[in-house]
């Protein structure tokens, strides 16, 4: 990958430019608007410094994806899932569906199945602006041949203050790494009143989950 297939009508003499900026880049995670007051002072126009910026940002993900494509998939799995979690919390509508199969499934224990990555996207990043919530990245589990995931996270209300934790089971198309099924179960009570206290919409008997009490203790 040459660095000025990224903005090609650059100075060839900038092209060191645009590299240490994707590494300050990719170092400090600063956005475009933060990297051009850094270069305020350069003595360069405001097209060249804005220029520089973009070239550096197309670059980092040009290398973020070239990575992508040598890494085990482990390492591929992880980086999705860690994508997913930095994209919501960013209520980040377009970044949270990219990370998803088109026709992707998030199961809900409470709240009806989203159906597919746009709605999927849409739905948390407006649940963030409105609510505040956030995640974190707490423990994870990959198992490649399953081509499967377990995320334990805890999330937090920035106005409300509370906190709840839970655990997401992730299924990944093998091809892509998109995530194709979320399977979130939360660590709270169990009312006594509900009967079936599991994911709304998940074909429980169709997956050959146990249904029934699997031994007659009756007598």
């Amino acid at each position: 990958m040459r660095v000025l297939d990224c903005c090609s009508w650059i100075p060839f003499s900038h092209s060191v430019s645009v590299l240490v900026l994707a590494n300050y880049m990719d170092r400090s995670q600063a956005g475009e608007t933060a990297l051009t007051n850094v270069l305020w002072d350069s003595g360069l126009s405001l097209r060249l410094r804005c220029g520089l910026v973009q070239a550096a940002s197309r670059y980092s993900q040009k290398r973020e994806a070239g990575t992508m494509t040598q890494a085990t998939p482990a390492q591929r799995i992880e980086l999705i899932i860690r994508r997913y979690i930095e994209a919501c919390n960013k209520a980040d509508a377009e970044a949270i569906a990219a990370c998803f199969r088109l026709d992707a499934v998030h199961y809900s224990p409470y709240t009806p199945k989203m159906s597919g990555a746009a709605t999927i996207g849409s739905n948390f990043a407006k649940m963030v602006q409105e609510l505040g919530r956030c995640w974190t990245v707490d423990q994870l589990l990959v198992d490649t041949e399953r081509c499967a995931a377990v995320l334990e996270w805890t999330s937090f209300n920035r106005e409300q203050r509370w906190i709840l934790r839970g655990v997401d089971w992730f299924v990944f198309e093998p091809q892509t790494f998109l995530i194709q099924e979320v399977r979130p179960y939360l660590a709270v009570p169990v009312p006594p009143e509900v009967g079936h206290y599991e994911l709304w919409d998940f074909d429980y008997a169709a997956r050959g989950y146990p249904v029934r009490l699997p031994v007659d203790r009756t007598q």
